[in-house]
C-alpha cells in the first residue's frame, strides 16, 4: 500500500514539475514575442547600464598581509585557515 501511495505522490511531482515547465516555457515565449516586437518598431528593449561599481585592476588592488594576526585593511582579528578577512572580506 505505501509503494502505491509513493508512486501516485511521485506522479503528482512529476505533473507539478510538467506544470511549471509549461508555464515557464510560456513565459519565455511571450517574453521573445514582445522583444521582437519592441525591435521591430525601432524600440531598443533594453539599454547597457555602467555598473554600479567599479571593478579594480590587478595593478590598483593592493593586498593585505598577514601579519600578527591582524589584517592590514581593518586591522581585523585573522584566522588561520581562511584567506581572507572575516571582517571586511580582504584577502591576505
Amino acid at each position: 500500500m505505501e509503494w502505491v501511495e509513493a508512486e501516485n505522490s511521485s506522479r503528482k511531482d512529476d505533473l507539478r514539475r510538467l506544470a511549471n515547465l509549461e508555464v515557464t516555457l510560456q513565459e519565455a515565449l511571450a517574453f521573445q514575442a514582445e522583444w521582437n516586437l519592441r525591435e521591430e518598431s525601432g524600440t531598443t528593449p533594453a539599454r547597457q547600464e555602467q555598473a554600479v561599481r567599479l571593478v579594480a585592476t590587478k595593478e590598483e588592488t593592493e593586498v593585505a598581509t598577514v601579519s600578527e594576526g591582524r589584517c592590514n585593511s581593518c586591522d581585523g582579528a585573522l584566522t588561520s585557515d581562511l584567506d581572507f578577512c572575516p571582517e571586511c572580506g580582504e584577502k591576505c
